[in-house]
């Protein structure tokens, strides 16, 4: 009821999904990172810290581009090719217009880190 009948094939590949599925036996954190269900394992006590540390990896970029990233990402996963070649195009050129992408460029030519604001 979750999609996962759909999604997990396309995170881990069709004969692990079944595997999972069939046997309900559970994944642990080495399985989950070695079949690309995770980005990364780290110890309870480094938990926070990495996904702190993470947020503000995240947090650096444009919100907006982020946010047209996201879409794109999730689109991905029941779109045609051609379809989502088409969407990138057109939020392309949109993040081309905002205040944003204009201080990146200056930020590259003046050698400088950008501050994004979100517009």
């Amino acid at each position: 009821g979750d999609g996962g009948a759909c999604f997990l094939p396309r995170v881990i590949g069709q004969s692990r999904a079944n595997e999972m599925a069939y046997t309900g036996e559970p994944v642990n954190a080495q399985k989950a990172l070695e079949w690309g269900m995770v980005s990364s394992v780290v110890s309870q006590d480094e938990l926070m810290t990495a996904a702190n540390e993470l947020a503000s990896r995240i947090a650096v970029n444009p919100p907006m581009a982020l946010r047209m990233t996201k879409k794109l990402i999730k689109e991905s996963e029941h779109s045609s090719l051609d379809s989502l070649l088409e969407m990138s195009a057109n939020l392309q050129a949109l993040a081309h217009q905002t205040k944003d992408h204009a201080e990146a460029v200056d930020a590259i030519i003046e050698k400088r880190s950008p501050n994004f604001i979100g517009e």
